[in-house]
């Protein structure tokens, strides 16, 4: 494994599956893991996804275990806070509700092995009412993971990782739009058209500060 530095064509960093992570890491190694379709480092106790800190009181960091995606909590001070979590059955939508998000700046919603078995034209979007207005992620009969942070003073979704099964990038998320707030009390996650999830998989909802 080498990093390879390209002045003209970028950076090739060294590359791994999650079962042939680095046995012994050190703090800052950086690397890409193929099994995952991302840049992930060390922090000095766990992996990481690239781009994304570690622990603070604004709180941001998404963890993987080879299958899921975890949002871990931050400090005490701020930072974040499970709000619930969804386990979706064979319906066009889900929802968690009874939510006071008056005290966060953000909401992010980590996806935990979503999929279904439309082959063309899947995806969900993200809302405070039901209102299907804008398809926010595809997965077209695909398993798709990762994490999607909405900021609540737009409604606008910014930092976004998602991965589809065998790792494909799934479409791009930063800029889309919702129109969820920090007035709002209930978040569903909706399936376009009439589609439906397969009852499988998991939207784990966290609140940040």
């Amino acid at each position: 494994m080498s990093l390879i530095l390209d002045g003209t064509n970028g950076e090739t960093f060294p590359s791994w599956t999650t079962a042939t992570r680095p046995s012994s890491p050190t703090a800052g190694q950086v690397g890409y893991n193929s099994s995952l379709g991302i840049l992930e480092s060390y922090n000095g106790s766990i992996w990481i996804a690239g781009g994304l800190p570690t622990p603070s009181t604004s709180g941001n960091l998404l963890t993987s275990d080879g299958t899921n995606w975890t949002s871990a909590t931050a400090s005490a001070s701020g930072g974040m806070t499970l709000l619930g979590t969804i386990t979706p059955t064979a319906v066009n939508s889900v929802s968690l509700g009874s939510l006071v998000l008056t005290s966060y700046k953000q909401v992010q919603i980590v996806i935990n092995n979503i999929s279904n078995g439309v082959t063309t034209g899947a995806g969900f979007t993200f809302s405070s009412d039901n209102n299907q207005t804008q398809k926010n992620v595809t997965n077209d009969a695909k398993t798709t993971r990762g994490i999607v942070t909405i900021d609540l003073g737009t409604g606008t979704i910014g930092a976004g990782v998602i991965t589809t099964q065998g790792g494909t990038q799934a479409a791009a998320l930063a800029g889309g739009s919702t129109n969820i707030a920090t007035s709002s009390t209930t978040i569903y996650i909706r399936m376009n058209s009439t589609n439906t999830f397969d009852a499988v998989g998991s939207f784990v909802i966290y609140g940040v500060k």
